[in-house]
């Protein structure tokens, strides 16, 4: 069996509609990811990042979101450490272009863990060993 390496053992998916829509409409509880997901407890979580830049102003540019979510998730240094790092690092890459860029992507950092929902596993998940049919 393949085993997921992983930091923390969590596993991020951008979804339009946070929330798990996507489990059960698009058959991913069908296959290998699901399988070791579940069988290497695995936390699922969800988030829907371009919502999030929308609401801070920043279009449809994620990154800063998803690297917020990823410290979160991760833990691989406290979080409060993380949050000073990367707002430190954004007014040192965007201040050239402005406070107000600068704040977007202050204001992304501090919205992104608002967003992050996790997706109980299904037991089923554990017994899932074949994929879903590739559309063709």
């Amino acid at each position: 069996m393949k085993q997921i390496k992983t930091l923390s053992n969590s596993f991020l998916l951008q979804e339009i509609d946070a929330g798990g829509k996507i489990v059960n409409e698009f058959g991913f509880r069908k296959g290998g990811l699901s399988y070791l997901i579940k069988n290497n407890n695995v936390k699922f979580y969800t988030i829907n990042a371009i919502k999030l830049a929308a609401q801070v102003g920043m279009g449809n540019r994620i990154n800063t979101i998803m690297q917020a979510a990823f410290f979160k998730l991760a833990d691989i240094i406290p979080y409060d450490k993380a949050d000073e790092y990367m707002k430190a690092y954004a007014k040192k890459t965007y201040g050239k272009k402005g406070d107000e860029v600068v704040k977007k992507n202050w204001d992304a950092i501090d919205i992104a863990i608002s967003g992050l929902v996790e997706i109980p596993v299904p037991a089923e998940w554990a017994d899932c060993t074949t994929g879903a049919e590739p559309v063709k």
